[in-house]
């Protein structure tokens, strides 16, 4: 398996060859009162999302499907600085 540079998240000792004097701490999410992505506007749906941070930006980017029409869909991407407060991206869907 090839990883790349940067950071990751480990939820389990997979990937970890040894582990000595530290503790894995995974701690409690919580939900925020209002959805990140709404169905407002574009009529987003979200089967299969991905999020991913932009190394040229540092922007996160998120990816969420859209209706077009009764039997077709679209992808759609919104922008985040923050990973919470999205914007639609301008570069459009």
């Amino acid at each position: 398996m090839v990883l790349f540079s940067g950071p990751h998240v480990f939820l389990d000792g997979y990937l970890i060859d040894t582990q000595h004097n530290f503790t894995r701490t995974i701690n409690q999410s919580s939900r925020l009162p209002e959805p990140i992505v709404a169905a407002e506007g574009d009529k987003c749906f979200q089967p299969y999302v991905t999020v991913i941070r932009s190394p040229e930006t540092g922007k996160f980017r998120i990816w969420y499907g859209v209706p077009k029409n009764a039997s077709q869909t679209h992808l759609a991407t919104m922008e985040s600085d923050d990973g919470i407060k999205l914007e639609a991206s301008a570069q459009g869907s």
